[in-house]
This record gives C-alpha cells, structure tokens and sequence, in this order.
C-alpha cells in the first residue's frame, strides 16, 4: 500500500513539474540580464549622489519588497504549488537565500546606486512570483495535476488571481519609490537658507528703521540678482528666494520656496517647508508636496524678528558705514587714480 502512495505522489509530481512550473530561462542568461541592469544602473547613478547612503524611503522599500512577498505568496497558496523539494534541502535553500537578502541590503548601504540596484533585483524576483500566481490562477485546469496541500486542499485559482494582482501593485509601488527617493536629500540644504532668510528679513527691518530716522520715509533696500550674490545672503540667490517690493520700497514680500521633489505620486510621502515673510517681521510656515509652491498669507506664524536682533543688525550697519565715510590715515597715501 505505501508503494502505491509512493508511485501516486511521484506521478504528481511529476504531471505538476510538467503542466505547473513557470517557464524560466536559462543559468547563464539570467545572470547576462542581470549584469546588464546592474551595469547600467551603476553607470547612469548621480556622481554629485555617488558616496551618499541611501535614504529612508529607499531603504524601506529594499526592506519591504521581500516580505510582502512571502506573506502574499502564503495567502494566495503558491507554496502549495512551489514545495517539491525534500524538507531538509529547502530549509538549506530558504537559509541561504535569506542570508543573500540581508547581506545584499546591508552592502546596499554602501551608496545610493546600490541601494536602487537592490531594489530593482528584488521588484523583479517579486513580479515573477506575481507573474506565477497569475499564470497559475488564470489556468484553474492545470492546478488539477498539483500535489494537494497538507491539509488536502489545492489552491484556489481566484486566490492566487488577487494574492498576484495586489503582489504586482505593491511591488511596483515600492520599486517606484525606491528610484523616486534616489538623491533626495533636502534638510541639509534647507537649513543654511532658513538662517539667511531670517538675518535678510532681520536685515530690511533695520535699513528700513534707519532711513526712517534720517529721512522720515520707511523704505526698505532693494536687493536683486548680482548685488544679493555680492552680499552676506548670498546662499539666498537661487530660484528657491523669491522678493516682492511695493511702490517705492515701501513693503516687502519674501519667499523661501521648495526645490526639488520626487516624482507623482511619490511626493505626497514627503514634504518641504514653504517661508513667507513681509514688513511685520512674522515668518510663516505651511509645508507643501510640489515644487515652486508659495506660502500662503494666513499661514501659521513659526518666528517673529525681535527688537533685539533689528537693534543689533542696525548697530552693524551704522558701524559699517561709518567705516566706509571715514577719511583715511594721515600715514597713509590715497589710492592714485586714473
């Protein structure tokens, strides 16, 4: 009787090795393939991007990508169909492959480049699982010839249909993100500007305060392109500072806007903050998810320009320009003109 189980199951295995198997290529021309996107993806990395770690986000979706896959690939019942081997030889093959996977990732850590080289290699392990559980639901006739699960079951085909469909969509979305997120790094940046936006605010408020007292007239100085590059705010002179004056100088508008973010729909998993500053000496604050985007007017107030800091700014100025009126020394020579 156990001789007729043993032949039973061997037919099994065998009319689901012939009609079940996904159809793959060769040793040889997977590693071709796989060498070509690695070489590419290498090649085309950012150099200004080439030493940097990768990211947050990148980093989850290496981390993501895998076991999504195994916990979809146990609801939808593809390891019913995949467990053809002895116990013994797939606990070997499960321990290697996983060790592969966290040395893979922890060497993604190395650069950014790699970091997305990683991801993609494990998107596409992912899309051929769900590429699996798809040809396998689609063709409910050939599950026939599938060795029953443990508790006497196959796998339903409807199953596998949904376990591979959210399988594609949660894998593309995660591989998606990882190459969004490739080079976006913009705290750092931001952070310098902040400081220079607060001092040129600081700034306009003390020149203005100034020529009140010497004319009567509050007007605040008029800084644009080459002389904002010649001053101390020069880290301000980019697209993402923005000025607005009012008739004769009288009011002023200023805006530290976003730069970069990663493309639709990614960049609504992150934020940047958008400034916004006038005359009153209130800095306002709203974070946006686009690029170039403006603070709006009745945005939250994050700091204010105190007395003390336009008094000090003010103090620098006077100093400096008595500086710049002083006659030169006695000893010294006047600069011969031509």
């Amino acid at each position: 009787m156990k001789i007729v189980e043993v032949i039973t199951a061997r037919e099994g295995r065998a009319r689901a090795a012939k009609h079940v198997h996904w159809p793959c290529a060769s040793f040889w021309v997977k590693w071709r393939v796989a060498g070509t996107l690695a070489v590419c993806l290498l090649a085309i990395a950012p150099n200004a991007h080439a030493d940097q770690p990768p990211g947050p986000m990148l980093l989850m979706s290496e981390i993501l990508i895998l076991p999504v896959m195994i916990l979809l690939s146990l609801a939808g019942g593809a390891y019913a169909i995949l467990d053809r081997k002895t116990v013994k030889r797939r606990r070997v093959r499960s321990w290697a492959k996983g060790l592969l996977a966290v040395l893979a990732i922890l060497l993604s850590g190395a650069q950014e480049g790699l970091g997305a080289l990683v991801a993609l290699i494990f998107g596409l392990f992912a899309l051929g699982r769900a590429g699996q559980m798809l040809y396998w639901g689609a063709r409910p006739q050939k599950l026939a010839a599938a060795e029953p699960a443990e508790d006497g079951r196959r796998p339903r085909p409807a199953r596998l249909v949904a376990a591979g469909t959210v399988l594609a969509a949660i894998t593309l979305f995660l591989m998606g993100q990882a190459f969004a997120f490739v080079g976006y790094w913009p705290t750092y940046a931001g952070r310098e500007k902040l400081q220079q936006f607060q001092r040129f605010v600081a700034h306009q408020l003390a020149y203005a305060e100034r020529q009140e007292s010497q004319s009567g007239i509050r007007q605040y100085r008029k800084m644009t392109g080459e002389e904002l590059r010649q001053s101390p705010f020069r880290a301000l002179a980019s697209p993402s500072f923005r000025i607005d004056y009012g008739p004769g100088e009288r009011s002023f508008t200023a805006y530290l806007i976003p730069g970069g973010f990663p493309f639709f729909p990614y960049n609504y998993l992150t934020s940047q903050p958008s400034y916004r500053a006038d005359e009153s000496g209130q800095i306002r604050m709203v974070q946006v998810h686009w690029k170039d985007t403006l603070c709006p007017p009745d945005a939250p107030v994050v700091m204010t320009i105190g007395q003390e800091e336009i008094k000090a700014v003010r103090q620098r100025l006077e100093t400096l320009e008595a500086v710049e009126a002083a006659p030169p020394n006695s000893g010294q020579e006047k600069p011969k003109t031509r």
